[in-house]
């Protein structure tokens, strides 16, 4: 089997390792639950760079030793996601299925930009420009860099900001 795990960005103030919500997560989740509070190191915060910086904490962290065990991740910046009660064997079938097997990454989606606000009309010709293909779609959905899934390598090579 291919180790399998479940990853969370916790950073202080908003956020503790031993909040509820998260020993949760830990005793629902049947894939071992890491929760990253470290960059490079430190105890860090998002301190607005949210996005950015979550997407640091967990390039850094599969980049040490304790991250490079993991070969398939399941990432969740929300406190209020819940895992499924699947094995990491079904999981890596679904992921499979989904074309995860490829190299590439398994992304939520969401018809807002951001925390459910709608797009100005400037982001959205900026994103139109990043990912013309992509918003080609009537319907085209963004890209949520708070809930993915998919192999270490697909992880690692996961930008904001660049369509893949």
């Amino acid at each position: 089997m291919q180790p399998t795990a479940w990853l969370t960005v916790c950073t202080p103030p908003s956020c503790r390792p031993t909040m509820d919500e998260l020993q949760h997560t830990r005793r629902t989740s049947r894939l071992p639950v890491v929760v990253l509070e470290r960059l490079e190191g430190s105890v860090t915060s998002m301190g607005g760079r949210s996005r950015t910086r979550k997407l640091a904490m967990i390039r850094d962290y599969l980049r040490s030793e304790e991250g490079r065990r993991w070969e398939w991740i399941v990432y969740a910046d929300a406190l209020d996601v819940i895992p499924g009660s699947g094995s990491a064997l079904e999981l890596q079938a679904e992921l499979r299925l989904l074309g995860a097997s490829d190299g590439r990454l398994v992304v939520s989606a969401e018809a807002a930009c951001w925390l459910g606000v709608p797009c100005s009309d400037e982001a959205i010709r900026a994103m139109r420009r990043l990912a013309p293909e992509h918003f080609a779609a009537p319907h085209a959905l963004f890209p949520c860099s708070g809930q993915y899934a998919g192999s270490r390598a697909a992880v690692l090579r996961f930008e904001i900001g660049r369509a893949h």
